[in-house]
């Protein structure tokens, strides 16, 4: 079974891990702690394992790579630099103020979502009742009734394993997906604020932990959602890596994937060497858009699915409507 890359135990479990590290407690045994925290038995597993490779006197990146089913290739890189530098409390901190904020954003549209499609899905047998008591066949009434609750398994399901895909992501030109996404009218401008977010969050966390620009942009090239920011941020680290400015490789080109804030922002942290604390507020600024363009899009959906129930009500009265009035027909 593939592991939630949000999955909220695991989350507590950094967090205790983070408590237990202020208090002083030895990383082995924190981690044996946080371990009973995590809900999955893989997720502990991979806690304990941790916790085995300190005891062998592993590097701190071996020690995490036991985490990699449960953090993102970023997440660990970030936990790396903040122990090499002795930042670890502050960056562990970051990280799981930001998979809170994300598994929130998840949880409130799940919630709003639940009673609309419990709806539904009773529609889905009540509706075609009449229909069937009219006359129609039981084979008609089972493909009817079935048929959008397969359907939203279905697309459930395959927007899950997307979600939860742990396969690197590619480098290359991005997908017609990935571009069809952004050119949604309303999810184009939330994957926009989700990829801009995470991108100046995770880059100002490399930063302050004491990662170099280009190693920075590597990272978030390979973990952010959209492949067009993936292969922005592949773009600027080349061009960082040849000594330009990251402004001077933002201005270069995008398109419409950066707002004229962040190359803004990016040339104002540049100059005053504060980078970090600058993409650090910007992206700040993003989630908070974002959680409201998630709170708005979980208000709007319920209406969206009971007027799918509505039209899907009103087809079966027309049909049961057509099948009497056939009936009648004959009759005569």
């Amino acid at each position: 079974m593939m592991l939630d890359p949000l999955d909220a135990t695991v989350t507590e479990a950094l967090r205790a891990w983070l408590v237990q590290h202020d208090a002083g407690v030895s990383t082995q045994d924190a981690l044996r702690t946080s371990a009973k925290v995590c809900g999955p038995a893989r997720a502990r597993a991979c806690f304990e394992e941790a916790a085995r490779r300190v005891d062998r006197g592993e590097e701190p990146e071996r020690m995490l790579e036991a985490l990699a089913p449960l953090l993102s290739e970023a997440e660990r890189a970030v936990m790396v630099a903040g122990w090499k530098s002795g930042r670890v409390d502050g960056v562990m901190g970051a990280v799981v103020a930001q998979r809170e904020l994300w598994t929130q954003a998840r949880r409130q549209i799940r919630a709003r979502l639940a009673m609309p499609a419990l709806v539904l899905m009773a529609a889905c047998f009540i509706a075609p009742i009449p229909n069937l008591i009219a006359g129609g066949s039981l084979v008609e009434y089972t493909v009817t009734a079935f048929t959008p609750i397969l359907l939203a398994v279905f697309g459930y399901f395959a927007v899950d394993y997307f979600a939860h895909a742990k396969a690197a992501r590619s480098l290359a030109a991005p997908s017609t997906l990935d571009r069809i996404w952004l050119a949604l009218p309303i999810f184009g401008g939330m994957e926009r604020l989700r990829n801009g977010s995470q991108c100046a969050s995770t880059l100002a966390m490399m930063l302050d932990a004491g990662l170099l620009l280009s190693e920075g942009l590597d990272l978030c090239a390979r973990t952010l959602p959209n492949g067009a920011y993936r292969a922005e941020l592949a773009r600027f680290a080349a061009h960082v890596r040849q000594g330009e400015p990251l402004g001077a490789a933002v201005s270069a080109g995008g398109g419409d994937l950066w707002p004229m804030e962040f190359s803004a922002a990016v040339r104002t942290g540049e100059a005053t060497g504060r980078l970090d604390e600058t993409l650090g507020r910007l992206g700040a600024q993003w989630r908070e858009a974002y959680v409201q363009r998630v709170e708005m899009l979980a208000a709007w959906l319920p209406r969206f699915m009971y007027a799918l129930v509505a039209c899907f009500v009103i087809y079966n009265i027309l049909k049961m409507a057509a099948t009497v009035f056939g009936a009648y027909s004959n009759l005569q």
